[in-house]
């Protein structure tokens, strides 16, 4: 990740202004000048607890994943040493979340909405911090646990649970089916019940509460459901499309879009000195033009930087192996 964040970083602070012949609008000079001063808080992958002079607010959810892959071996240890006591730290970890979750809803009186003006609040006491994000990391874990044990055949040892959905899905050719409707359903409305609190904008506050610890675990769960059948065999359809290999070759661009895709709309649509009339059609049009200049600026960029940094690191490690490796192979010639 590093090669790529630190390219990012460069670029906001030193390419980009250099590349603009007019002035920048606030938002975009008030990152570059916050970058100036707290850059290393994003190298340090601590941007999500430190929240004065924000730079590149988007990457939050790198430090967020960063610190989570920290934790994983931990309760993937856990997991495998008893499923009862992991699956007990486990939720004992996400009722902590759920709790310190709504205290801070509760107190800073944080609302969720598409309407209305989001405090700065939400952003920076709420939504970036880790505490607050475990959960559905946390599910994540646990069902690719359980996918590992469905393909060893001893998923059913775990739970007798697991055992009755299996033969649910293998014995019944629509059962699968029950499983897709389901994960799609519940998905959908887990994203869409946002739409609520525009309709009805005096909510009450335990409300939106309610809505801010479940709509995201409630979203795993359904992908969770739509990824089963297929991994105990009964879906090879969703495997081959979900397999080909487009998806794998976008998915090794698709680091730097993230990093890449806020700094070229700070290239194009803020380098406009006038407004734009944000119509369906040009909405369209910016949206698409604005992902294939991501996805361009990310193959080049992933190209002559990641890619040589990562077979950098690979000949370093290869390098420090080799010899330990040697020693183990004349060790077992001598036993």
């Amino acid at each position: 990740q590093l090669p790529l964040l630190l390219f990012a970083l460069l670029f906001l602070m030193y390419g980009l202004p250099a590349l603009r012949n007019r002035p920048f609008h606030e938002d975009v000079k008030s990152d570059i000048n916050n970058c100036s001063h707290s850059w290393f808080w994003n190298i340090l992958h601590l941007n999500n607890l430190v929240t004065t002079n924000r730079c590149m607010d988007w990457t939050w959810y790198i430090a967020n994943d960063f610190q989570f892959y920290l934790l994983s071996p931990f309760f993937v240890w856990v997991l495998v040493k008893s499923f009862s006591v992991g699956a007990l730290v486990m939720g004992g970890t996400v009722v902590a979340s759920i709790v310190s979750t709504s205290i801070l809803y509760s107190y800073y009186g944080l609302h969720m909405s598409l309407a209305k003006d989001v405090d700065d609040n939400y952003f920076t006491k709420f939504y970036i911090k880790p505490y607050c994000r475990i959960t559905p990391y946390l599910m994540g874990i646990l069902f690719q646990y359980l996918y590992q044990e469905a393909k060893k055949g001893e998923d059913e040892d775990k739970s007798p649970l697991l055992k009755r959905i299996k033969e649910f899905i293998t014995k019944r050719e629509w059962g699968k089916y029950v499983f897709y409707l389901a994960g799609l359903g519940i998905m959908y409305i887990s994203m869409h019940v946002i739409y609520f609190f525009d309709n009805y904008p005096n909510y009450h506050q335990a409300l939106a509460t309610l809505y801010e610890i479940t709509f995201r675990p409630a979203f795993i769960f359904g992908v969770s459901l739509i990824l089963y059948p297929p991994i105990i065999g009964c879906g090879e359809t969703l495997v081959d499309f979900l397999g080909h290999p487009a998806f794998g070759s976008l998915g090794r661009v698709t680091y730097g879009v993230y990093l890449l895709n806020p700094i070229v709309i700070y290239f194009t649509v803020g380098y406009s000195v006038t407004g734009h009339f944000t119509g369906h059609s040009w909405m369209l049009f910016a949206w698409c033009t604005l992902i294939l200049l991501s996805y361009i600026s990310s193959y080049v960029v992933t190209c002559l930087i990641e890619c040589p940094a990562v077979f950098a690191l690979k000949s370093c490690l290869d390098s420090i192996r080799k010899p330990y490796e040697k020693v183990k192979e004349s060790e077992l010639k001598v036993d």
